[in-house]
């Protein structure tokens, strides 16, 4: 098979980040290396993948992705643990890129930049900040970009020639429509997951202590969402492992079984149903085709009190003591700009028109109870003092599914169970050596 293509970008990257790793020793994994350790890595061959070489270079920079997300560093075996997830993990993208390059797909800089960008707002950092850190991690922008050109390519490869073999009757949108029809009041629920397939029968051990070291590196804090990327092998990989809005009879009995009985937030244990073994994070719950508070737009302002250089503990208290003493003569949002006036604040309006359950899970406590009008209680965070204000709410209309979304939804669903397909077959066929 042909070799995948490195973009000039990545390369010259690639060859900045060696020379610094050479001349000088760099952070790895979570220990300094030195010059002649460094080079031993980048001389180290992990694996071949149909005569593609993985270099130990390119599984470090990988592990120092799944590091960033850590709370901690890994101990010694739970880094040789990591390492072997990470390996196998870069063996299938290695095998979903030549497959991409077999079938010519190119995947733009441009593409995997906005990617990158909407990667580092899920860590609250500018893009700059974020290749900075994952360099701190003994990882780089490189690395991350090696990661979602796989992603990307099989994304197309999959919808290129597997879409036009996707068959769905008209008969079987129907029924999934009467089906939502006859589930109305009953839950679905917004899941995100990591899941591992079992190929063969006898991985199946192997597979599971890979779950539970995933599930245990999620208890010592580490990203889901991140997780999810590296490791879950389904579609939902590239969303962090976001899969939608499911409904009960749309899920296995083993993990109806378990979300149900999930608070909101909460990640369950590895729950082995179908042909792998699946870790879930229950993002949302709402009720089908009925009102759910959560879904009640709000029409969101609010007001900045800023601290400076030249704020005190004393002026801030201050400003607080004004601050309480004035809410309870505001119940308009007519009155906003003259109670900012009287705080002489100078940073207030209109922030969104949103979803209460879309807003940031630390607010919504103080906003979802507001009445129209009335500011919330003063939120002081290290850059200042904020108020929020709901200034309308629109209670949506119940609206049923259209043929168009629920038909998109079978597709995608149908896409995803080939390409568990086409990947295992693409190992089958595979000529891997691990070294």
């Amino acid at each position: 098979m042909n070799n995948c293509r490195k973009s000039s970008f990545q390369l010259k990257g690639l060859i900045a980040l060696v020379l610094t790793f050479v001349a000088s020793g760099i952070y790895l994994s979570g220990a300094m290396v030195k010059p002649a350790q460094a080079q031993e890595v980048l001389q180290r061959i992990e694996a071949l993948v149909n005569d593609e070489i993985i270099s130990g270079y390119d599984l470090q920079q990988r592990v120092g992705l799944i590091i960033a997300a850590s709370p901690s560093p890994p101990s010694d075996d739970e880094l040789e643990d990591l390492n072997e997830q990470v390996l196998r993990s870069m063996v299938d993208e290695r095998l979903q890129l030549q497959e991409a390059a077999e079938y010519e797909v190119e995947i733009d800089d441009a593409q995997l930049e906005d990617a990158f960008r909407n990667i580092a707002v899920n860590f609250q950092q500018t893009p700059e900040q974020f290749e900075l850190f994952l360099f701190n991690s003994g990882s780089s922008k490189a690395a991350l970009f090696s990661q979602l050109r796989a992603e990307f390519a099989w994304q197309a490869i999959v919808n290129g020639r597997l879409g036009s073999q996707v068959s769905i009757s008209d008969e079987e949108v129907d029924e999934r429509i009467d089906r939502i029809i006859a589930n109305k009041g009953k839950y679905e629920y917004r899941i995100a997951e990591i899941y591992l397939i079992v190929d063969n029968p006898t991985r199946r051990n192997q597979v599971m202590q890979t779950a539970d070291r995933l599930y245990e590196q999620l208890g010592r804090g580490a990203q889901f969402y991140l997780l999810a990327r590296q490791f879950s092998e389904t579609s939902s990989a590239s969303s962090g492992g976001d899969m939608g809005w499911v409904s009960e009879d749309q899920l296995p009995r083993e993990i109806k079984d378990v979300v149900s009985q999930m608070d909101v937030g909460a990640t369950s244990i590895p729950i082995f149903a179908g042909s792998g073994y699946h870790i879930l994070n229950l993002l949302d719950r709402r009720r089908i085709l009925s009102v759910d508070p959560m879904d009640v737009e709000v029409e969101l302002h609010n007001m900045f009190y800023p601290f400076t250089e030249e704020t005190t503990q004393e002026s801030a208290e201050a400003f607080l003591t004004k601050a309480e003493a004035l809410m309870p003569s505001m119940n308009s949002c007519e009155q906003i700009e003259g109670f900012a006036e009287q705080l002489e604040i100078t940073e207030f309006g209109q922030i969104a028109n949103i979803p209460l359950r879309q807003i940031n899970p630390r607010l919504k406590p103080i906003i979802v109870n507001l009445e129209t009008g009335q500011p919330s209680q003063p939120v002081v965070s290290d850059d200042g003092v904020r108020f929020f204000i709901v200034c309308n709410k629109v209670t949506p209309e119940i609206v049923e599914p259209t043929f168009n979304q629920v038909f998109g939804q079978l597709e995608q669903e149908r896409l995803a169970l080939m390409a568990r397909r086409y990947l295992r077959d693409l190992r089958r066929d595979s000529i891997v050596d691990y070294k």
